[in-house]
């Protein structure tokens, strides 16, 4: 199980910081403009995963798809904010067979519904699905947690 909630505390916390005290409406463009930027960020995962690319048998960076994959969570962290979400469920590493370019269509699925919704289930579903595309890409979620929590660590 991963502390998927724990880091999400921690991104509120940092975004908390980047505000001023007059937020407290529901910015539809905000959540638009930040939908908007984790498809963005979601196709260059897709894109550092090569999944889709079955003419190109090169290897993708690790690094590089790790980078990618980090900037989708903290962009997706970021909706969550902007939804005023109060905590997310923790997920377990799950067993999909689904292929990753089926995966990825799900997950711009997803986030388009969300964009209509603004519902946390649908949120929670877009959360859900993108670590399970993180565990389908073998990302070492542990390490990806950690690295994300230290990035927010209170300086005290």
């Amino acid at each position: 199980m991963y502390e998927i909630d724990k880091i999400y505390r921690r991104h509120v916390h940092h975004e908390l910081a980047l505000i001023n005290e007059q937020y407290n409406l529901l910015n539809k463009e905000m959540v638009e403009a930040k939908i908007l930027s984790f498809l963005s960020e979601l196709g260059h995962v897709g894109e550092e995963s090569q999944c889709y690319s079955f003419w190109d048998h090169s290897k993708h960076s690790v690094e590089d798809l790790t980078s990618a994959y980090m900037q989708g969570l903290h962009m997706l962290l970021s909706i969550g904010f902007e939804l005023k979400v109060d905590h997310l469920k923790d997920v377990n590493e799950l067993t999909n067979r689904q292929s990753l370019s089926k995966r990825f269509i799900d997950l711009y699925q997803t986030a388009l519904k969300l964009n209509q919704t603004y519902q946390f289930t649908d949120f929670q579903d877009l959360v859900d699905d993108y670590l399970t595309l993180g565990f389908a890409l073998d990302l070492d979620m542990h390490q990806l947690f950690e690295t994300y929590c230290n990035q927010y660590e209170q300086k005290d």
